[in-house]
């Protein structure tokens, strides 16, 4: 195979993972507030076991059938002090959306993520977000327009 084509394999192989949603079952997530624990914030701190976070799966058994999603919030108090909340939500219900988030005041950042313990890192990119730089790469190892 030529070097073109090697690449493009390993760039389809790499982001498809990444960008499938077909099933997310099976997952655990970071459940934790800077608000009991000032460990659950940025930099996350996981060595320190405080019992106050905690890795849970995020698959409830009394909805089996429902996909669900960790979920990272960080937002200003009222006294504009920064707090980072972590945990599992019903995807349905849009976990980013303004009225999922309507108790936490200046939202500063949300994002999901379906891996295991994803919601640990200090910023989520969502993966569809490396759909366009692996199409701009693709088209310029190629020379072909996608």
């Amino acid at each position: 195979m030529s070097y073109v084509l090697n690449c493009i394999i390993f760039m389809i192989f790499a982001t498809v993972p990444l960008i499938s949603s077909s099933t997310n079952y099976g997952f655990r997530c970071y459940i934790c507030s800077t608000e009991s624990d000032q460990n659950c914030g940025d930099p996350f701190n996981t060595t320190v076991n405080t019992g106050y976070i905690r890795k849970e799966n995020c698959q409830p058994t009394y909805s089996p059938t429902q996909k669900y999603v960790c979920r990272k919030v960080k937002y200003h108090k009222p006294n504009n002090e920064i707090s980072i909340y972590r945990s599992c939500e019903a995807e349905s219900d849009d976990p980013c959306s303004p009225s999922q988030l309507n108790n936490y005041l200046k939202v500063e950042h949300c994002s999901t993520c379906t891996t295991d313990l994803c919601n640990s890192a200090p910023t989520l990119i969502k993966a569809t977000s490396l759909l366009g730089p692996v199409l701009v790469f693709v088209s310029k190892i190629t020379g072909k327009i996608l």
